[in-house]
Formats: structure tokens, C-alpha cells, sequence
């Protein structure tokens, strides 16, 4: 089941976040069909984040991959967050600290 969630995260989902500044990570699925993923970029912070949730992602993939039963998002900070903001800090720094 792993490989279809991939597949039709790829091939149908990210397309239409990368179309908003966004994508999606897929962390895993387990055996009782639990999608567990993580939206990135523009849709990781979108307000309307919930809604890509239930009327993309989770409508999707239930569609689409017979045995899905559910879908959670994990908030998380992702390591592209992580070098971004570790970026800016050290544009922050002053010489010689």
C-alpha cells in the first residue's frame, strides 16, 4: 500500500501543492491504512492548511488507494525550516562572537 500512496501523492497531489509554494511528505502508512504525512513549504504555515487536508490529500488518496483508512498530519519543523532560519541567524551575527 506504500507504494500506491507514493505513487498517487506524486502524481496527483504534489503537483497541485508545488502549484501553490507547498508540497507534502509522505512519513509512512501502516498496516491498518493510516497515511501519516507532513505538508511543506507554503502549505505547512497556510491557514487554510485543513482544508487542502480533507478536500486533497485525504479525498484523494481514499479514492484512489483502496484501504486508506485515515490521514494525520504531522506538525513538525522541517530541516528546510530549520536551514532557512539557521540562515538568517547568521546573517544576524557580528564578527568576532
Amino acid at each position: 500500500m506504500y507504494r500506491a500512496v507514493a505513487e498517487i501523492i506524486r502524481s496527483e497531489i504534489r503537483p497541485r501543492l508545488h502549484a501553490h509554494g507547498g508540497d507534502i511528505e509522505l512519513l509512512g502508512v501502516s498496516d491498518d491504512g493510516a497515511v501519516s504525512i507532513r505538508l511543506i513549504g507554503q502549505c505547512a504555515t497556510c491557514p487554510a492548511s485543513h482544508l487542502t487536508m480533507e478536500n486533497l490529500v485525504a479525498a484523494v488518496l481514499k479514492e484512489k488507494v483502496p484501504g486508506v483508512t485515515e490521514i494525520s498530519v504531522t506538525q513538525s519543523v522541517s530541516d528546510e525550516l530549520i536551514r532557512d532560519a539557521l540562515k538568517l541567524l547568521r546573517k544576524g551575527e557580528r564578527p568576532g562572537r
